[in-house]
């Protein structure tokens, strides 16, 4: 169901129109997929076998012998460290350095770059030496409502 884009200059209201309906049926498959996968890994015949990978986190591969694939069920498992907390011990030395299994990474805030480009020109010139950027290969376009007045 590929329709074509066949000139740059296609009518911008179809354009629109077209890339409105795409967002809103991918976010329908989006949560459709998410039903699926729910119903699937609760299904008697999956949910024995996943359930220790439910409980500690990991995946699951699951061979059905009348089906020519097989399926794996991951239950991922998303960690966040307390930032200050590995700086603490970082600069206690509770860990070798050479064994330290994180980068140390200046990470931007881009509210408080904003505000010293704004507030602080010169430091910000010099701080911007650092600073590579990149343009995105493609465009991505979103809707937005209309601002209040």
């Amino acid at each position: 169901m590929k329709e074509n884009i066949v000139e740059e200059f296609d009518d911008l209201a179809d354009l629109l129109a077209r890339k409105k309906n795409n967002l809103a049926m991918q976010a329908r498959l989006r949560e459709e997929s998410k039903d699926l996968d729910i119903a699937i890994a609760r299904h008697p015949r999956v949910a024995e076998q996943v359930k220790l990978s439910n409980n500690t986190g990991g995946a699951t591969r699951i061979d059905f012998a009348e089906y020519d694939f097989d399926i794996k069920v991951d239950f991922r498992v998303k960690r966040e460290w307390d930032q200050s907390r590995i700086h603490d011990i970082y600069e206690a030395g509770q860990i070798p350095e050479k064994l330290f299994p994180f980068n140390l990474e200046f990470k931007e805030n881009k509210k408080e770059t904003t505000a010293l480009a704004e507030q602080h020109p010169t430091i910000y010139q010099k701080l911007s030496e650092a600073l590579t950027t990149k343009i995105s290969d493609r465009p991505y376009v979103s809707f937005l409502d209309k601002r209040k007045k």
